[in-house]
């Protein structure tokens, strides 16, 4: 329904009308024969309308806002949002020997960098990945001896490194 020339369009404007049109009513409908009840009635609805306008509109639009913002939040973050990679690592029998096989979740983002240390040396980047499984099929510090490697991973989204180390897991792999 349209708005009507002599109803204000805006909410401000609304409320000062109506609380002039309620001062207005009681007078003007007893000269024009309207019972009590349905004044008292009107009366009753135009100040529910203004409490509508003055309390309770300005309450829904605010959570409207703020539901509006929300929906651009998470419009911008992945619901899916994981701060660390799940991953496992097992040893299997490959074609050279023994190799260490790493599957992981990588939920909406591009990849993972994996790290890895040997013994007691530095960590080491291995590589992107973003297939899974992977394979690290490297040789044994030194032949014929087993060793304990350890395994890392981050985020990797479009060439960047980004979120929390997962926990180190271990593997002892041998000839």
């Amino acid at each position: 329904m349209a708005n009507q020339g002599y109803f204000p369009s805006s909410e401000a404007d609304r409320t000062a009308w109506l609380a002039h049109f309620r001062t207005k009513l009681p007078v003007h409908c007893v000269n024009l024969g309207f019972s009590l009840d349905d004044i008292a009635g009107t009366l009753a609805d135009i100040d529910f309308y203004i409490w509508l306008l003055q309390s309770w509109n300005p309450a829904i639009q605010k959570n409207a806002m703020e539901a509006s913002a929300f929906k651009a939040l998470i419009g911008t973050v992945s619901v899916d949002t994981h701060l660390i990679s799940e991953f496992t690592v097992i040893t299997e029998r490959g074609m050279l020997g023994e190799r260490v096989k790493l599957m992981f979740t990588k939920y909406s983002h591009d990849g993972v960098i994996v790290e890895s240390r040997r013994g007691d040396g530095d960590w080491e980047v291995l590589g992107v990945v973003v297939t899974k499984p992977w394979y690290d099929e490297r040789d044994l510090l030194v032949a014929n001896v087993p060793e304990i490697r350890e395994y890392r991973l981050r985020w990797w989204d479009k060439g960047i490194v980004n979120g929390e180390y997962t926990a180190v897991q271990r593997v002892n792999i041998g000839p």
